[in-house]
């Protein structure tokens, strides 16, 4: 959990909360490793984590095995493959509807404008959480997730919108 804590901050206080669950032995282990931490990022590198109990000839727990494997090729081809199913999501609705397509550009971009500028939060709060459902509608899921993200990220830490927030969006 230390080393883990040092890579993964934020996966350590998942794992240590779930890792007291497995420690009182209350539920069976297989439930209780169940609960722990499977994914983590760090570097830009994507791993998962495996949980094999270790346990004493009377079956109590004695170790547990933690297995880590690099998933980074496996992430970024879901990724590639997420990205291809929306580019042809969005061809097919810009072939249905052209002119609704463009219209949604055109609201995309007066909202990334407002939202450039100085604006209240409740004015962020709605215009961030309108461009995630217009996105929704249009099969811009790569679009809403930002939005979606930086909603959540903002609410969290209680905090106004930031330059990377803008970033994000802008992307």
């Amino acid at each position: 959990a230390q080393l883990l804590g040092r890579i993964a901050p934020r996966t350590q206080l998942a794992f240590d909360v779930a890792w007291s669950e497995v420690v009182e032995g209350i539920l069976p282990v297989e439930v209780t490793l169940d609960q722990l931490p499977r994914r983590f990022e760090h570097e830009g590198k994507h791993f998962e984590l495996a949980y094999q109990p270790i346990l004493e000839a009377n079956g109590d727990l004695a170790k547990v095995l933690v297995v880590t494997t690099d998933v980074t090729a496996a992430v970024e081809r879901e990724r590639l493959e997420r990205e291809q199913r929306e580019t042809m999501l969005v061809i097919d609705r810009i072939a249905r509807d052209k002119q609704g397509f463009l219209e949604f550009v055109e609201d995309a971009e007066r909202i990334l404008a407002k939202l450039a500028g100085p604006a209240s939060p409740s004015e962020v709060k709605r215009a961030v959480h309108t461009l995630k459902g217009n996105a929704a509608v249009f099969g811009l899921h790569s679009v809403a997730e930002a939005c979606h993200a930086v909603e959540t990220s903002m609410a969290e830490e209680e905090r106004e919108l930031g330059d990377d927030d803008r970033s994000l969006l802008a992307a």
